[in-house]
């Protein structure tokens, strides 16, 4: 599914240059006209490939900034109000928030990496471990190997019954990818 996997890493484009323009965002008329247009851009773009609701409400929001502006210039205005000023600030906040709460869905083709969250699929009675034990991913020796081996998982699982921790290694048919962790200011779905 290449075209899914291009999706996701164009959502994820289009996200960062969205956070990276509102985060430059200082106020005032000039900079309301840039990221009026580079907003608009990269919201038409997500429409097409993200998930519609989303996509709609960032939209919504966008339309607060578009209609400030308009409403600036059909006045001949080139200054803001302090009002309006405060009121951009906000949005452009909520902008953002969006943007980087927003989590790009995985798809069934994602492997597991280092520290991402997986499900087993099947019982391993030697460790107590039932089917569906959640884990996290310690090592992907995927990551270390030429691709001759097999892919194989140390994961570290929770005990069902005395809630010791247990590290076991599984291949890629034992679990199955639950969550991805995002870290500090990183896109959900990292390269």
């Amino acid at each position: 599914m290449r075209n899914e996997n291009d999706s996701r890493d164009r959502i994820a484009y289009l996200r960062q240059l969205a956070v990276e323009s509102l985060t430059s965002y200082s106020g005032g008329f000039a900079e309301l006209e840039r990221i009026d247009r580079d907003l608009k851009s990269i919201i038409w773009a997500l429409d097409e490939i993200a998930d519609r609701s989303w996509t709609s409400s960032l939209i919504g929001q966008w339309g607060y900034l578009e209609a400030t502006y308009a409403s600036a210039l059909a006045r001949d205005r080139n200054r803001l109000t302090d009002e309006e000023e405060v009121d951009l600030q906000r949005v452009v906040a909520d902008l953002l928030a969006n943007f980087k709460g927003y989590e790009v869905p995985l798809s069934a083709e994602d492997k597991p990496r280092e520290n991402d969250i997986v499900r087993l699929l099947r019982p391993l009675p030697e460790r107590n471990l039932p089917a569906g034990s959640t884990g996290t991913v310690v090592v992907d020796y995927t990551e270390y190997s030429d691709g001759a081996l097999p892919a194989e998982y140390e994961v570290d699982f929770a005990n069902s019954e005395d809630s010791a921790q247990i590290l076991v290694t599984v291949s890629d048919g034992d679990i199955e990818l639950v969550s991805r962790p995002r870290y500090g200011n990183s896109p959900s779905y990292q390269q």
